[in-house]
């Protein structure tokens, strides 16, 4: 189980179509397989609540899917990955510090 969707990795993409749709579920499963292997040792994962975090988690699962399904394009498009990796990054630290702290500060 995912906290994204394939939709939201399109959004952020701007791809309207379904031509990527297998590279994106298998991306979405690979950010997913990070995240949980991050979270793992601070609590019971899949993560289902509270519901603010599991939301935070989507939006991290999706740019980090993004980042990695842009990464795989080439080096030209480098900047972009790092854009999308450094949000969700930014994100799970977030996320961590909740476990961690039993705090949560997003933004």
């Amino acid at each position: 189980m995912g906290y994204a969707t394939a939709t939201m990795v399109k959004e952020r993409l701007d791809i309207t179509d379904a031509s990527q749709d297998t590279k994106i579920t298998a991306k979405l499963t690979q950010a997913n397989r990070i995240i949980d292997g991050k979270l793992k040792s601070l609590t019971t994962v899949p993560v289902t609540t509270p519901t603010e975090i599991v939301n935070l988690l989507a939006e991290v699962e999706a740019d980090l899917a993004a980042g990695l399904l842009v990464e795989d394009r080439g080096p030209g498009w480098k900047d972009q990955a790092t854009v999308f990796k450094k949000r969700a990054d930014e994100g799970l630290q977030d996320v961590l510090s909740y476990f961690e702290e039993g705090v949560v500060t997003i933004g």
